[in-house]
């Protein structure tokens, strides 16, 4: 893959849900006061966004490992362990939101592998998996079912879960453009919704 391969591919895709998300300022504003507000549209985009994640990860992952092998039910573990070796560092890279407020939506985000070669959370870094891509994974397989405080586990599709994995998705494409293909993000349209710290 090469740099317009993946500018075509993910990050003018990248760019279009940017668009999408900037668009429900209409309805609710970018505060943390409204982290908690829930919503069909935010159904659907953090559906869409966690899906976009799951297809760059694996692109990332190949794209560093060529004998890697991954399917349709290859998870956030086999190609997180990959993603995590080639662009270092995620669980640290922080953004800020809409000149707002910081995120880091990657934290506590670190693989090891066990004793099978397999990758699993680093528990002795008390790794976890990031609260959106949960959250992504109850609404899409239980979105009607109590969770969380006896909530129903669509709830979790709030202005919290949603910027946070469109700040992932940022992360993850933005340290792929500046890691291998640099010199072509010159021209390229930048975010209006994050800034790398």
């Amino acid at each position: 893959m090469n740099a317009n391969e993946f500018i075509k591919n993910y990050w003018l895709y990248y760019v279009e849900l940017e668009k999408q998300v900037w668009a429900t300022q209409r309805f609710v504003a970018f505060d943390t006061k409204n982290n908690a507000t829930f919503s069909m549209e935010y159904i659907e985009l953090l559906q869409v966004i966690c899906s976009e994640i799951d297809v760059v990860g694996k692109a990332i992952a190949q794209h560093f490992n060529a004998d890697i092998i991954l399917d349709s039910k290859s998870n956030i573990n086999k190609w997180g362990y990959e993603v995590q070796n080639a662009l270092h560092d995620l669980d640290r890279k922080r953004v800020i939101f809409y000149a707002e407020y910081e995120l880091t939506p990657w934290k506590k985000w670190k693989y090891v592998l066990n004793e099978k070669n397999r990758p699993i959370l680093d528990k002795r870094t008390n790794a976890e998996t990031p609260f959106w891509w949960t959250a992504y994974n109850k609404v899409k397989h239980q979105r009607t079912s109590i969770g969380l405080g006896e909530r129903p586990n669509y709830m979790r599709a709030n202005l919290k879960a949603v910027t946070n994995a469109l700040a992932a998705l940022f992360i993850l494409e933005w340290q792929m453009l500046n890691t291998c293909f640099a010199a072509s993000t010159t021209d390229i349209e930048k975010s209006r919704l994050f800034r790398l710290i």
